[in-house]
């Protein structure tokens, strides 16, 4: 995961992994290797697994994030806590 800087074009480096989707909010970078799903800052410090579970699709809305994780959709708020699934609706 790289960070690109508008202002000065210089690029870095935030984290080494294997991001198989990444999205952000103004407050945090989340990202899946596949198998779970993270949160860490923006310069990629306190980074914290907020829910295990293979998932793609990652969505970004306010304070919450959506994903599919192969039977529907997924609603978890940011912190890793009111998690709600959809799959009678999808």
């Amino acid at each position: 995961i790289c960070k690109y800087r508008f202002d000065t074009g210089s690029a870095g480096i935030i984290k080494q992994c294997s991001a198989k989707c990444l999205n952000m909010n103004n407050r945090y970078i989340f990202y899946s290797d596949g198998n779970c799903l993270y949160r860490m800052d923006h310069s990629g410090g306190s980074e914290q697994v907020i829910h295990e579970i293979g998932l793609w699709r990652l969505y970004v809305v306010g304070d919450y994030v959506f994903f599919f994780d192969g039977n529907g959709l997924v609603k978890i708020r940011d912190d890793g806590t009111e998690y709600v699934e959809y799959y009678e609706f999808f």
